[in-house]
């Protein structure tokens, strides 16, 4: 007889154990009741830096409009970033002015001359940078008026490698005539996380009125 009550009594103290085991382990699979206050932000990856070996194909195009202090929605619905990357120089804005030779003429109205360079740093991989250039100074009368050399670098000022060297560069000429817009886009692979373009002065000041960094 007293085996068969310890037995009893086993059997309904398994039976109580296996009861609670299976409800904690409903309980702990639940879902916190205040999960939504301590939720990470849904933007939050999207606003962390690019690691520094992303390629250029998750780059959006950087533009920047040199000579202004505020940020220029253009007619065709870009944005440009105020003036940044420079190093010295000065600026002046024609808010009226009329440019040709181009379907943005708003970013032609302001420019930085006298500076020494641009730097504009990348992930490494395929670009397409874009010089935008337009003689509008009144005090220039013909294309040799202007004359600078300019250099563009796969890396920093003192130690890029060249990518391209232009000499004797006149806005005027390159146009093909006083206040027309010019393009330069050079093709360039970039191998050290930095695009830098360097002007030397020969004739009046180097100037330049926007920039554009295209991924490829």
């Amino acid at each position: 007889m007293k085996h068969i009550i310890s037995r009893r009594c086993f059997a309904f103290t398994f039976t109580m154990l296996l009861a609670a085991t299976i409800m904690g382990c409903k309980s702990s699979n639940s879902e916190p009741k205040s999960s939504s206050t301590s939720a990470a932000p849904s933007n939050l990856s999207s606003t962390a830096a690019a690691p520094s070996n992303s390629s250029s194909a998750n780059v959006p195009t950087i533009r920047i409009k040199a000579g202004t202090e505020e940020p220029l929605k253009d007619s065709k619905g870009q944005m440009w970033a105020a003036d940044t990357g420079f190093d010295g120089g000065m600026t002046i804005d024609r808010p009226d002015l009329k440019v040709t030779g181009t379907d943005i003429p708003e970013i032609y109205r302001s420019e930085r001359y006298s500076m020494d360079h641009y730097a504009i740093k990348v992930p490494n991989g395929k670009y397409v940078l874009k010089l935008h250039f337009s003689e509008c100074f009144e005090g220039i009368t013909d294309p040799t008026g202007r004359i600078f050399n300019y250099t563009i670098k796969d890396g920093d000022a003192a130690s890029g490698k060249v990518v391209k060297e232009v000499k004797d560069f006149s806005p005027w000429k390159a146009a093909g005539a006083q206040y027309k817009a010019y393009v330069d886009s050079v093709p360039m692979t970039v191998t050290n996380g930095q695009i830098t373009i360097t002007f030397t002065a020969k004739t009046e000041n180097p100037q330049i009125n926007a920039i554009e960094v295209v991924p490829r």
